[in-house]
């Protein structure tokens, strides 16, 4: 889906961008895509991701019946691996926050969220 947001932005001129534009982490629960991508596409590559929406369409004819599924919006851009590394375990550590301080300490449920807050962050850090 992000290569088609960069083919249909910039065209034949953002072959190169879109081959080299890899995905190194993705988790569904706390909405976040790590992408890594040259430094000389940086800004295209971060304009393709803000002008992504992908409309879903029910089964009519109506655009009434489009909704956005996904709305992409860039949270940092960072120069090196160990950066955005730190940048996204500070993201997901703050998602993880909001849940167990909203919710009076259940011992079980902080438990189960601390557990699947470690292994993401693992998870982050071995990726090379």
């Amino acid at each position: 889906m992000i290569r088609q947001s960069i083919s249909s932005n910039f065209g034949v001129a953002a072959d190169g961008a879109a081959m080299e534009t890899q995905v190194r982490f993705v988790d569904a629960k706390t909405r976040l895509v790590l992408v890594r991508v040259p430094r000389e596409f940086c800004n295209m590559i971060r304009c393709s991701l803000t002008m992504l929406t992908h409309n879903v369409t029910n089964n009519t004819t109506s655009s009434s019946s489009r909704r956005p599924t996904l709305v992409a919006s860039v949270l940092s851009v960072n120069g090196s691996a160990r950066t955005a590394k730190l940048a996204t375990i500070a993201r997901i550590q703050k998602e993880f926050q909001i849940p167990i301080q909203k919710e009076l300490p259940n011992p079980t449920t902080e438990s189960l969220l601390l557990q699947e807050l470690q292994s993401l962050i693992v998870t982050i850090q071995n990726i090379d």
